[in-house]
C-alpha cells in the first residue's frame, strides 16, 4: 500500500511517500525518494494528483517510479512464495533493499554477514556466526535500518555507534566485542573485493581491546572442595555427580571448552591421545589421556554404548538438532555447577568456562612459560592467554621480589677496605646500581 507522510515542519513543505508491506499481520515500511505537497495527494484513492502544470513532469515521474517499485515488490513476493512457501515480512524488505543496492553497484552488509555466518556454521563455528549476526543487528538497530551498503561504514559512523553503546551503559568488553566483530566482517569484505577503497583507520578511533574482568579461576582449595564434596543424600545426586565429572574432565584436559567436550567423538580417542579440532578456531589439538581422564571416560562409557560421542550430552537418536542439545546441556551444566559450588562452600558463581581459566592459572603458578600455556589452551596468540590468567597472590609476588632483591645484593657485594667499598668501574652494570653501595 502507498502512504503519504506530511512534513512536520511549520509551513508549506513537501512530505514523503512510503510503501507499506503487510504480511502475516506484520508491517514494514519502504521509504521512497519522492516528495509531494499535501494538495498533490489523494487520500481517498491513495494516489498522486498530477494536475499541477509546474510539477506535472516530476509527479508523472514519481507515479511511474512507484509503479516500478510496487512491481518489484510483487515479483519478490512471488519468488519467495515459489521457493520457500513460508517467509516473514522482513525477508521481503531485505531482498528488496539488497536488489536496490546491487543495481546501484553497492554491496549489502546484511547479505555479506548472512553468507559469512552460513559458511561459519557449516564449518562448525556457530559461536562466531552468531557473534557476527548479533553485532550486525546491534548496528542496524542503532541506525534504524534493515540493511546498509558496506560503503556506508565510515570512521564517523563507527565512532557514533560506539558513543551510542556507551550511552546505553554497555561495558567496555561488550563494546569491544561488537567492534571487533564488525572489524572482522569489514576485513573479509576487503578480502572478497567488496570494498573499492578500504579505510585502514576505520576502527582506529574506537575501543577494540579486552579489559581484564573479575577473577574467574578457582584456587587449589576451591578445586579440592569441589572434588571432595559429599553428594549422597542430596537432591539430584546423580545429575550433580555427572556435572562434577564433566567439569573435572574439562579441567584435566587442558581447560577443554564445554562445547568441544560435548562434541567429542569416540574416534577422537586413539592410542591414549585425544585429537580434536576446536569449535571456536578450527585448530587441531592433541592431549594425552591421563589416568584421571580415563576414569571419567570409563564412568560414562555404559551410558554412551550406542552413541558415537564420548559423553552423554548429545543424543544421535534425538529429533532435536545437535546444536540445540548442546545448548540445553550447557545451560543445565551451568545451573548444576552453581549448586555444586554452593554445596562445596566455595563462594563462587561457578560456570563451565572457569575450568579453562583455572587450568591456565594453575599452569602459571607452576611457572610454565606463557607460550606453553597459550599452546595448551589452543590460543592463536599469547594476548588472549594473558586475559585468562588470574593475578597471582601478593605473597607470591613479594617472595619473588625478595629473591630478586637478594640476587641483586649478592651481585653488588664488593670487597671492603678500611670500612669503605671498592668499586671497579669497569665491572659496574646497570643492574648493579639498583642497590645503593653505601651505608647510612
Amino acid at each position: 500500500n502507498l502512504h503519504y507522510r506530511p512534513s512536520e515542519r511549520a509551513g508549506n513543505y513537501p512530505g514523503s511517500l512510503y510503501l507499506q508491506v503487510i504480511h502475516e499481520r506484520r508491517a514494514r515500511k519502504i521509504t521512497l525518494s519522492y516528495k509531494i505537497y499535501k494538495e498533490e495527494w489523494d487520500s481517498t484513492n491513495k494516489a498522486i494528483i498530477t494536475d499541477n502544470p509546474n510539477r506535472d513532469s516530476y509527479l508523472s515521474q514519481a507515479r511511474c517510479g512507484i509503479e516500478e517499485e510496487t512491481s518489484r515488490l510483487k515479483a519478490i513476493i512471488h519468488e519467495l512464495e515459489s521457493k520457500n512457501g513460508y517467509f516473514e515480512v522482513e525477508e521481503i524488505t531485505d531482498v528488496y533493499h539488497s536488489s536496490r543496492m546491487e543495481e546501484s553497484g553497492e554491496h549489502s552488509l546484511k547479505k555479506l554477514v548472512s553468507r559469512l555466518s552460513r559458511n561459519l556454521s557449516r564449518s562448525g563455528q556457530e559461536r562466531t556466526a552468531r557473534a557476527y549476526g548479533s553485532s550486525l543487528r546491534s548496528l542496524l538497530l542503532f541506525l534504524n535500518k534493515t540493511d546498509i551498503p558496506i560503503s556506508w561504514l565510515s570512521p564517523s559512523l563507527v565512532k557514533n555507534y560506539e558513543r551510542h553503546l556507551k550511552n546505553q551503559g554497555k561495558a567496555p568488553n561488550t563494546i569491544s566485542f561488537y567492534m571487533r566483530n564488525l572489524r572482522s566482517i569489514y576485513n573479509k569484505a576487503i578480502t572478497k573485493g567488496l570494498v573499492t577503497k578500504p579505510d585502514q583507520n576505520l576502527f582506529s578511533g574506537v575501543y577494540t581491546g579486552v579489559q581484564k574482568t573479575h577473577k574467574r579461576a578457582l584456587s587449589r582449595n576451591q578445586i579440592q572442595a569441589l572434588y571432595n564434596v559429599v553428594l549422597s543424600g542430596t537432591k539430584d545426586r546423580t545429575r550433580l555427580e555427572t556435572c562434577r565429572r564433566l567439569f573435572f574432565f574439562c579441567l584435566y584436559a587442558r581447560g577443554m571448552s564445554f562445547v568441544d567436550m560435548a562434541y567429542l567423538r569416540k574416534n577422537n580417542l586413539r592410542n591414549g591421545i585425544i585429537r580434536y579440532y576446536r569449535k571456536k578456531t578450527g585448530q587441531l589439538l592433541e592431549i594425552k589421556i591421563t589416568p584421571a581422564m580415563q576414569e571419567i571416560i570409563d564412568y560414562f562409557s555404559p551410558m554412551v554404548k550406542a552413541s558415537p560421542y564420548v559423553f552423554p550430552v548429545i543424543d544421535n537418536n534425538s529429533r532435536k538438532p545437535h546444536r540445540t542439545q548442546y545448548e540445553t546441556g550447557l545451560t543445565t551444566q551451568n545451573r548444576l555447577l552453581k549448586e555444586l559450588a554452593r554445596l562445596a562452600g566455595t563462594g563462587v558463581n561457578l560456570s563451565t568456562h572457569m575450568a579453562r581459566h583455572s587450568w591456565a592459572t594453575l599452569a602459571k603458578e607452576e611457572n610454565l612459560p606463557l607460550w606453553v600455556i597459550s599452546e595448551g589452551l589452543g590460543h592463536n596468540n599469547e594476548r588472549t592467554t594473558y586475559i585468562y590468567l588470574s593475578r597471582l597472590e601478593r605473597s607470591i609476588l613479594d617472595k619473588a621480589n625478595d629473591r630478586i632483591y637478594q640476587a641483586l645484593c649478592r651481585k653488588n657485594k664488593q670487597p671492603e677496605k678500611n670500612g669503605r667499598k671498592i668499586i671497579n668501574s669497569k665491572k659496574v652494570r646497570n643492574t648493579e646500581i639498583l642497590i645503593p653501595l653505601y651505608r647510612r
